[in-house]
């Protein structure tokens, strides 16, 4: 117990000074964005995040989805650090790996929580050029998905008249078909009624149908 207690306040101690190092914790329960974070670390990368999807629509509706959560953003963090095998970073690389969890399909196996130890030493705030990219890069994946909102709107239509062509294809080849059928049948009938005709004749007499 003792050593617990030491633990939590060297904690509050580093926390205090702006300097933190945290332990990975294990993932929350709490689903929501909107929890709050247990770790300094968690703080940061969420306080980033809010801040960033004020700038952005398009990340916002990504970083309100609610299978997604800042515990399980961690985890992926540390999991990409760990897997590059490097030791530090800038901000923009952990930041961008943060934006990256909520925007990318994420596997399983990179969320799961891992031993390490983060320093996070200063306050997150977006500068006034970080806002700027934010809102340039909202508006270019606007016009992109309105781009492929339109090219899909345009294969649909595209499918949909190829659909009644090949149906009003269709329905002629029968029509076409069941007039050659009746016009078959038809000739058929003479050609019986023909021969019949012939035989009760002996041949020498014409029925009207042979005209």
């Amino acid at each position: 117990m003792e050593d617990k207690e030491l633990e939590l306040e060297e904690l509050e101690q580093e926390e205090e000074s702006k300097n933190e190092v945290e332990e990975a914790q294990e993932p929350s329960s709490n689903n929501s964005n909107g929890l709050k974070a247990s770790t300094p670390f968690q703080r940061t990368i969420q306080n980033y995040l809010d801040n960033y999807a004020s700038q952005d629509e398009a990340f916002k509706e990504r970083y309100n989805n609610p299978d997604k959560n800042i515990v399980e953003c961690c985890n992926y963090i540390m999991n990409q650090v760990k897997k590059s095998g490097c030791n530090g970073f800038d901000d923009e690389e952990i930041y961008k790996m943060a934006r990256d969890y909520y925007v990318d399909e994420i596997s399983k196996d990179d969320v799961k929580a891992i031993s390490g130890t983060v320093v996070v030493n200063h306050t997150v705030e977006l500068t006034e050029e970080e806002k700027v990219k934010a809102r340039v890069e909202a508006m270019k994946r606007f016009e992109e998905e309105c781009l492929q909102e339109e090219r899909k709107k345009r294969e649909e239509e595209q499918k949909a008249i190829a659909k009644a062509e090949e149906k009003a294809r269709k329905q002629e080849e029968a029509r076409i078909r069941k007039e050659e059928e009746k016009k078959a049948i038809e000739e058929k009938k003479k050609a019986e009624e023909l021969a019949k005709a012939k035989q009760s004749g002996g041949g020498e007499q014409m029925s009207i149908f042979d005209l």
